[in-house]
């Protein structure tokens, strides 16, 4: 059975609210381990437990380390872009040093009309699972619209 997010809500007829969020979490109880209750990435034997020899962060290290690096999430995201443009100068700060530039940013820019540019934005869904095949090792190059599923430009 997959893993839930901590914020899941059990069903409003579940008995035991607490354990049935935990067992379908990556805090669920060690499957097969009988009346032991040692957790799924607990460290250490069932005696162990039993006789309390192991101790508190020794025993959940496994999932301490793993913690962080795991999710319930799929690996399909969607993103937002807006592309604006500004007004850029090209400028040399220190006249010692000519070879030595700077971009200075100004406002929104405008076109021959007097009007500001239009504002480009998109919206994108993003498949990361398919990175792998992005990549082509003959070429060294990275083909990021392999991970691109759809594309929806918007104005």
């Amino acid at each position: 059975m997959p893993f839930r997010s901590i914020n899941f809500l059990p069903p409003a007829s579940s008995q035991d609210q607490v354990g049935y969020l935990l067992e379908h979490t990556l805090l669920r109880l060690l499957p097969g381990d009988g009346a032991g209750g040692r957790l799924l990435f607990e460290l250490g034997t069932a005696a162990e437990h039993s006789n309390g020899d192991v101790d508190y962060y020794t025993r959940n290290r496994l999932l301490a380390k793993i913690w962080n690096n795991v999710t319930v999430r799929s690996n399909v995201f969607y993103c937002f872009i807006t592309i604006r443009a500004f007004e850029a100068v090209e400028v040399t700060p220190d006249p010692n040093q000519p070879d030595v530039t700077a971009v200075r940013i100004g406002g929104p820019l405008k076109d021959a009309n007097g009007d500001y540019v239009v504002n480009q934005r998109g919206f994108f869904v993003i498949d990361r699972s398919d990175i792998e095949e992005a990549y082509d090792p003959t070429t060294g190059r990275f083909n990021w619209r392999a991970l691109v599923k759809y594309r929806l430009r918007l104005e």
